[in-house]
């Protein structure tokens, strides 16, 4: 497992997979995120599972990637908030445990965990403010359940 990073040592920067294209193949993210100074590089639970249907395995990518002096970040983890419908999106096609367990495998320093449960809210992110995002973030964390939380969301954003 990689050490933590020196609280008193900045991050870096970090290169997102979503800049170079989602589908770019691995080692050439890496050696881009290697040669432009970056720290960390992104992939997620879908790239992994293309290098494993090509002979790559978790602990391969992650040993490539820390030999480039690299830490590993995991985006997005999805699936671990239970929603009533599954997500569309083509990163949760992996369940939370087995996303977890590339982490594990990997050897990533950070994750990112993103829930499928905002079609229910109705609200356009563009059109919210600051102040509603604090206002349902508290509502929500006020209550018992998903289900409280989520009624208790909408109802901030109204």
């Amino acid at each position: 497992m990689p050490e933590p990073p020196d609280p008193d040592e900045p991050l870096g920067y970090t290169l997102w997979a979503g800049t170079v294209g989602f589908t770019s193949p691995l080692a050439e993210r890496f050696a881009a995120a290697a040669a432009t100074g970056c720290r960390q590089a992104t992939l997620s639970p879908p790239d992994v599972l293309r290098a494993a249907a090509d002979g790559t395995t978790a602990a391969e990518i992650g040993r490539q990637a820390r030999d480039l002096g690299l830490d590993l970040i995991v985006d997005p983890v999805m699936n671990w908030y239970p929603d009533r419908e599954p997500s569309p999106s083509r990163f949760a096609g992996v369940s939370t445990d087995d996303a977890l367990r590339m982490c594990e495998a990997l050897g990533v320093t950070s994750l990112s965990a993103a829930a499928a449960a905002v079609n229910a809210v109705g609200t356009k992110l563009a059109s919210v403010t600051l102040a509603q995002c604090k206002a349902a973030a508290d509502a929500a964390l006020a209550t018992a359940s998903a289900a409280d939380a989520r009624a208790a969301a909408i109802a901030a954003m109204n």
